[in-house]
C-alpha cells in the first residue's frame, strides 16, 4: 500500500474513531466519514463499499496486530521476549491492546457494529486458541479440538466484551489470569 492510501485509511479510521466517541455507529453516515476525515468520495469509494468496511478494516488491522507470531516492544507495554507458548502472557497482551482501544471497543459493542466486529475477533482468536489446546495450555481430555476451539473463542470474545464494557475495571495481568483459572 503506497503512502496516499495509508494516510487515507488512517484519516478514515479517525473518522470513525472520533464520530462513536459523539453517536452510536447505526447514526454515522460516509458523509459524516467524510468530512470529518477530509477524504473525498472518490477516494473513499475506491478504498471502501461503506461505513461497514471501514469497521471491518479497523478490526482486522487490531487483530493482525493483536495476534501477530511476531511481537515488539510498544509504548504501553512489553512482550517482545515471551515465549510464543507462554499463553498466559499472550493473552494478557491482547488483554492489553484492548485496554488501550478501550473507548472505540466500548462504543463499537454499544452498537449495532458489536456483532460484526465480534465475528472478525472470533475468527482471528481462533487460531491462536486452537494452538494454545493443542499445547494442551487449555485442553480438556475426551472432548474434539473443534469443539474446544468453538467453544473457547466464543468464551474469550464473550469476557473480552465483558470486560470492557465494564470500563476495564481489573488490568490486562488480572484478566489474562482470571481466564487461565477459568479454562485451564
Amino acid at each position: 500500500m503506497d503512502k496516499r492510501q495509508e494516510k487515507t485509511r488512517q484519516a478514515l479510521y479517525q473518522a470513525l474513531r472520533d464520530s462513536l466517541t459523539e453517536e452510536p455507529y447505526e447514526k454515522i453516515s460516509v458523509s459524516e466519514l467524510l468530512k470529518r476525515s477530509g477524504v473525498s468520495r472518490s477516494a473513499f469509494y475506491a478504498h471502501f463499499k461503506g461505513k461497514d468496511d471501514v469497521l471491518k478494516s479497523v478490526a482486522e488491522d487490531i487483530f493482525d496486530h493483536v495476534f501477530s507470531p511476531t511481537k515488539a516492544k510498544e509504548a504501553g507495554h512489553d512482550f517482545s521476549t515471551s515465549s510464543n507458548y507462554d499463553y498466559k502472557r499472550l493473552i494478557a497482551h491482547i488483554f492489553y491492546h484492548f485496554y488501550e482501544e478501550k473507548d472505540l471497543l466500548s462504543a463499537i459493542f454499544r452498537s449495532s457494529a458489536s456483532e460484526p466486529f465480534s465475528n472478525i475477533l472470533k475468527r482471528h482468536s481462533a487460531p491462536f486458541l486452537q494452538a494454545a489446546i493443542s499445547a494442551r495450555a487449555f485442553y480438556r481430555e475426551g472432548v474434539p479440538l473443534g469443539m474446544q476451539t468453538h467453544q473457547l473463542t466464543e468464551s474469550f470474545a464473550s469476557l473480552l466484551r465483558h470486560w470492557v464494557l465494564r470500563g476495564c475495571e481489573a488490568s490486562p495481568e488480572e484478566m489474562a489470569q482470571y481466564f487461565v483459572l477459568l479454562y485451564s
